[in-house]
């Protein structure tokens, strides 16, 4: 008897310790990942005017917050969304300023639109720049920019349509105006 009762003494000791011990982790791994978080969002956020390269949507949306409340404020038209998918094959690229208040309001819109449009394209580029607006090498030759953001259609490496700074009236209709003139 005395046996079992020492048995069931160190039984409940040890369950007790390995869940205290579950609770230290789980509260040391929250405090990680909430640590880690503010990092990513500091760095993002920090990095605005001096960054210059492609970035993920995904990436756009979720590490910069102004581009995030933009995203999810748009509502999509329909129609224009519909019209939108007409542009199947094409190529977009869109240079824009982390730190640019026009781009902080037209490219949430613009991904918000090819989402819901099915993504007809080809391929999607978005190329942040700095403040000074310097091109990535690799398009210095074909593009220029003076405003951001400036969003180029094309097909078969030509320009078709260009978007600058922000639409005369909205992305789709500026886009497919001169596509489909």
């Amino acid at each position: 008897m005395m046996r079992t009762s020492i048995i069931l003494l160190f039984t409940f000791t040890l369950i007790a310790c390995n869940s205290q011990q579950s609770s230290s982790d789980a509260s040391s791994d929250a405090e990680t990942s909430k640590e880690q978080q503010n990092l990513a969002h500091a760095t993002s956020e920090d990095d605005s005017k001096t960054r210059v390269g492609e970035i993920s949507a995904q990436e756009l949306i979720t590490q910069y917050t102004k581009f995030s409340k933009s995203y999810q404020q748009y509502e999509v038209d329909a129609d224009e969304s519909r019209h939108f998918a007409k542009l199947k094959d094409m190529e977009v690229i869109v240079f824009f300023g982390l730190w640019c208040h026009d781009s902080q309001r037209e490219v949430p819109r613009l991904i918000k639109l090819i989402e819901a449009s099915g993504s007809p394209f080809k391929s999607i580029k978005l190329i942040a720049l700095n403040t000074e607006k310097e091109l990535p090498d690799e398009y210095q030759a074909q593009f220029t920019v003076t405003h951001t953001p400036t969003i180029f259609i094309l097909q078969n490496n030509q320009i078709l349509a260009s978007v600058v700074e922000k639409p005369k009236l909205t992305i789709a209709k500026d886009i497919l105006g001169q596509i489909f003139h």
